[in-house]
């Protein structure tokens, strides 16, 4: 059996990887696109399908030997694969998804072989512990999950269909640290500009007409998208604290209200939230993360899912939308 700790990043990798639950799966939105449409950037985006894949796959690799000790000489200097670049030696356009493939299952059996005290540790050749290196891995693949998807869409090409859902384990083990790792990984995925750029600075300038632009017509606005996010955020709090949800209107990604707030009161009404949020997460041991229920005796989730599994999910669903947060500013012609 393994470690309660690796298991809590295995289970938070496969959600992004594997399952639609918050997020459609990374493993599916790479599944039919040509070698045409993924090699040439479509018009306003900086970098191509196959390059953002590879930029993905390069920083895998790169978590995977901070796990194994391995060498990341090779690797060549690491600012060749900032903020959605790769490298020129990297694969093309089908290879490239075999390349992330073996990264993320290099990733997953490295995790399970290695001693879990190490994960605590920072290597020298890195500025992150190795589990920070790990839940990093799943906001920035989530980011760019979310633009592939924005990509997707823009090339007509189908949504992806995940075949099964991820579900919590029938006895989840409380996992020492539980509470502190899934506030870090929230702060990391909001305002560390770590991995993907930190929400309250990337937002602050933007005018109403910025906010209001549509890229086409089946696409959300970025003022639809934060209200879609807030609405999620006091989803899970509500959730957290036992309150109930049976008032709030569900907007599912891509839809609009019938009346929406003007931009400013949009992202400031996500702010407000997520700082409820966290607060509310701060309340929670490592045991009370992994109950089904609330302290009321309410199950937090329908579908028999725990209070982690809920945190888990928001941290990924914000990573996401992020991405698309900045795909729509290139493709409005802003320089980000």
């Amino acid at each position: 059996m393994s470690h309660p700790k690796v298991n809590f990043l295995l289970e938070m990798l496969d959600d992004m990887w594997l399952t639609e639950n918050w997020i459609h799966p990374m493993t599916l939105l790479m599944d039919g696109i040509s070698v045409e449409d993924a090699s040439v950037p479509i018009e306003g985006c900086l970098y191509s399908i196959e390059e953002q894949i590879n930029h993905v796959a390069y920083w895998e690799e790169f978590g995977r030997r901070q796990l194994t000790g391995e060498s990341i000489d090779d690797l060549q200097d690491l600012q060749t694969a900032t903020w959605g670049k790769s490298p020129d030696w990297m694969p093309k356009w089908l290879e490239s998804i075999s390349y992330y493939r073996n990264a993320r299952e290099g990733i997953r059996k490295a995790l399970l072989e290695m001693d879990p005290d190490l994960l605590t540790e920072t290597p020298a050749t890195d500025e992150l512990s190795r589990e920070a290196r790990m839940y990093t891995r799943a906001i920035h693949a989530s980011y760019h999950a979310g633009q592939l998807f924005l990509q997707r869409r823009l090339l007509d090409l189908p949504d992806p269909v995940a075949e099964t859902n991820n579900v919590s384990p029938d006895s989840p083990t409380p996992t020492e640290g539980a509470g502190q790792l899934l506030l870090d990984m929230m702060d990391s995925a909001w305002s560390s500009g770590f991995s993907i750029p930190p929400f309250e600075s990337f937002t602050k300038e933007w005018t109403e007409e910025t906010a209001d632009w549509y890229p086409q017509e089946d696409l959300p606005s970025s003022t639809d998208m934060v209200v879609h996010m807030k609405f999620w955020e006091d989803y899970v709090c509500r959730r957290l604290t036992g309150q109930s949800t049976e008032e709030l209107q569900k907007i599912n990604s891509g839809e609009v209200r019938l009346i929406l707030p003007e931009w400013p009161e949009a992202r400031e009404d996500l702010i407000r939230q997520h700082e409820k949020l966290r607060q509310a997460l701060t309340t929670f041991s490592d045991t009370d993360l992994i109950d089904y229920n609330d302290a009321h005796g309410k199950p937090f989730d329908p579908e028999h899912h725990t209070a982690q599994w809920l945190v888990q999910g928001i941290i990924i669903h914000h990573s996401y939308h992020m991405g698309q947060l900045m795909l729509m500013r290139q493709l409005a012609g802003d320089d980000v």
